[in-house]
Protein backbone atom coordinates (compact mmCIF):
# COMPACT_ATOMS: atom_id res chain seq x y z
CA UNK A 1 0.00 0.00 0.00
CA UNK A 2 1.47 3.62 -1.20
CA UNK A 3 1.48 5.91 1.80
CA UNK A 4 0.38 9.11 0.26
CA UNK A 5 2.29 12.49 2.52
CA UNK A 6 0.51 15.78 2.91
CA UNK A 7 2.93 18.42 2.49
CA UNK A 8 2.64 21.94 4.16
CA UNK A 9 2.35 24.87 2.94
CA UNK A 10 4.40 27.82 3.50
CA UNK A 11 3.24 31.43 3.75
CA UNK A 12 5.33 34.22 2.87
CA UNK A 13 5.01 37.87 3.68
CA UNK A 14 6.69 40.64 1.99
CA UNK A 15 5.87 43.84 1.18
CA UNK A 16 4.40 44.79 -2.09
CA UNK A 17 7.25 47.40 -3.07
CA UNK A 18 10.55 48.53 -1.44
CA UNK A 19 13.31 50.80 -2.71
CA UNK A 20 16.46 50.21 -4.05
CA UNK A 21 19.44 48.92 -1.59
CA UNK A 22 17.32 49.21 1.82
CA UNK A 23 16.46 46.32 3.80
CA UNK A 24 13.26 44.69 2.79
CA UNK A 25 11.67 42.62 5.83
CA UNK A 26 10.05 39.14 4.77
CA UNK A 27 8.52 36.20 6.84
CA UNK A 28 8.07 32.81 6.53
CA UNK A 29 5.65 30.71 9.11
CA UNK A 30 3.73 27.48 8.38
CA UNK A 31 -0.44 27.08 8.48
CA UNK A 32 -0.41 27.69 12.57
CA UNK A 33 1.59 31.28 12.04
CA UNK A 34 4.93 30.06 13.60
CA UNK A 35 8.17 30.71 11.53
CA UNK A 36 9.76 28.55 9.24
CA UNK A 37 13.81 27.71 10.16
CA UNK A 38 16.24 27.46 7.12
CA UNK A 39 13.31 28.04 4.55
CA UNK A 40 15.70 28.32 1.05
CA UNK A 41 14.61 31.86 -0.06
CA UNK A 42 14.76 33.22 -3.99
CA UNK A 43 14.68 36.71 -5.09
CA UNK A 44 14.25 36.32 -9.51
CA UNK A 45 14.47 39.38 -11.30
CA UNK A 46 11.54 38.94 -14.10
CA UNK A 47 12.86 41.40 -16.25
CA UNK A 48 16.71 40.15 -16.98
CA UNK A 49 15.37 36.28 -16.75
CA UNK A 50 14.88 33.72 -19.32
CA UNK A 51 11.40 33.94 -21.27
CA UNK A 52 10.15 31.28 -18.59
CA UNK A 53 9.89 33.81 -15.91
CA UNK A 54 8.71 36.86 -17.85
CA UNK A 55 5.70 34.99 -19.25
CA UNK A 56 4.62 34.31 -16.19
CA UNK A 57 5.93 30.06 -16.04
CA UNK A 58 6.33 30.29 -12.12
CA UNK A 59 5.45 26.43 -11.71
CA UNK A 60 8.55 25.67 -13.68
CA UNK A 61 10.34 28.59 -10.93
CA UNK A 62 8.95 27.41 -8.07
CA UNK A 63 9.61 23.29 -8.95
CA UNK A 64 13.22 24.39 -9.18
CA UNK A 65 13.22 26.20 -5.95
CA UNK A 66 11.46 23.59 -4.11
CA UNK A 67 13.80 21.02 -5.78
CA UNK A 68 16.90 23.07 -4.82
CA UNK A 69 15.74 23.75 -1.10
CA UNK A 70 15.82 19.70 -0.70
CA UNK A 71 19.20 19.39 -2.42
CA UNK A 72 20.65 22.26 -0.21
CA UNK A 73 18.69 20.66 3.04
CA UNK A 74 19.48 16.64 1.94
CA UNK A 75 22.38 16.63 -0.42
CA UNK A 76 21.48 12.72 -0.79
CA UNK A 77 20.51 11.69 -4.22
CA UNK A 78 16.72 11.61 -3.54
CA UNK A 79 16.02 14.79 -5.27
CA UNK A 80 13.26 14.93 -8.35
CA UNK A 81 15.11 13.55 -11.04
CA UNK A 82 12.94 15.56 -13.76
CA UNK A 83 15.06 18.80 -12.75
CA UNK A 84 17.73 19.45 -15.29
CA UNK A 85 20.99 20.41 -13.55
CA UNK A 86 20.72 23.63 -16.24
CA UNK A 87 17.50 24.60 -13.88
CA UNK A 88 19.43 23.82 -10.44
CA UNK A 89 22.29 26.52 -12.02
CA UNK A 90 19.56 28.96 -13.49
CA UNK A 91 17.77 28.88 -9.71
CA UNK A 92 20.65 28.61 -7.74
CA UNK A 93 22.12 32.00 -9.11
CA UNK A 94 19.00 33.40 -7.40
CA UNK A 95 19.47 31.92 -3.71
CA UNK A 96 19.58 35.14 -1.53
CA UNK A 97 19.45 32.76 2.31
CA UNK A 98 18.38 30.84 4.78
CA UNK A 99 15.51 32.24 7.27
CA UNK A 100 16.68 32.48 10.90
CA UNK A 101 14.92 30.72 13.55
CA UNK A 102 11.86 32.45 13.62
CA UNK A 103 11.50 32.71 10.02
CA UNK A 104 13.12 36.11 9.03
CA UNK A 105 15.15 37.10 6.53
CA UNK A 106 16.04 40.45 5.36
CA UNK A 107 17.81 41.34 1.90
CA UNK A 108 18.78 44.43 -0.13
CA UNK A 109 17.78 44.83 -3.80
CA UNK A 110 20.50 46.55 -5.90
CA UNK A 111 18.63 46.89 -8.87
CA UNK A 112 15.01 48.16 -9.70
CA UNK A 113 12.19 46.21 -11.25
CA UNK A 114 9.79 43.05 -10.57
CA UNK A 115 11.03 39.53 -8.58
CA UNK A 116 9.67 36.71 -7.87
CA UNK A 117 10.49 35.81 -4.69
CA UNK A 118 9.97 31.86 -3.84
CA UNK A 119 10.17 30.43 -0.17
CA UNK A 120 10.79 26.58 -0.47
CA UNK A 121 11.79 24.06 2.47
CA UNK A 122 11.86 20.19 2.14
CA UNK A 123 8.39 18.58 3.14
CA UNK A 124 6.64 22.05 2.78
CA UNK A 125 4.44 23.17 -0.27
CA UNK A 126 6.76 26.30 -1.29
CA UNK A 127 5.14 30.09 -1.77
CA UNK A 128 5.54 33.14 -3.47
CA UNK A 129 5.47 36.45 -3.65
CA UNK A 130 5.73 39.34 -6.63
CA UNK A 131 7.67 42.40 -5.32
CA UNK A 132 8.60 45.67 -7.22
CA UNK A 133 11.82 47.57 -6.29
CA UNK A 134 12.37 51.24 -7.13
CA UNK A 135 15.06 53.96 -7.36
CA UNK A 136 15.55 55.88 -4.56
CA UNK A 137 14.90 59.73 -6.07
CA UNK A 138 17.61 61.83 -5.85
CA UNK A 139 17.75 65.53 -4.22
CA UNK A 140 16.88 68.38 -7.39
CA UNK A 141 19.57 71.02 -7.34
CA UNK A 142 16.72 73.00 -6.52
CA UNK A 143 15.29 70.98 -3.78
CA UNK A 144 18.69 71.24 -1.91
CA UNK A 145 18.90 74.91 -1.02
CA UNK A 146 15.24 75.31 -0.57
CA UNK A 147 15.89 72.56 2.91
CA UNK A 148 19.14 74.45 3.40
CA UNK A 149 17.13 77.68 3.81
CA UNK A 150 14.38 75.99 6.31
CA UNK A 151 17.08 74.89 8.42
CA UNK A 152 19.32 78.13 8.81
CA UNK A 153 15.81 80.07 9.82
CA UNK A 154 15.14 77.42 11.87
CA UNK A 155 18.26 78.12 13.66
CA UNK A 156 18.03 81.51 13.76
CA UNK A 157 14.65 81.64 15.35
CA UNK A 158 15.58 79.49 18.03
CA UNK A 159 19.08 81.22 18.67
CA UNK A 160 16.94 84.56 19.04
CA UNK A 161 14.13 82.82 21.29
CA UNK A 162 16.63 82.08 23.45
Amino acid sequence: MMKITSRVPLTLRAPDTARVNQPVDMKVTDPDGQGVHRAAMFAIPLLSTTSGAITGDYDLWLKSAEAYAEMLENPSPTTDSSIMPEAYNEISRYFIGFTDRSGNISHRFSQAGPYLIIAAKCGYTPDFHIIKITRLQKETTEQAPMRLEKAEVSLKEFTLNK
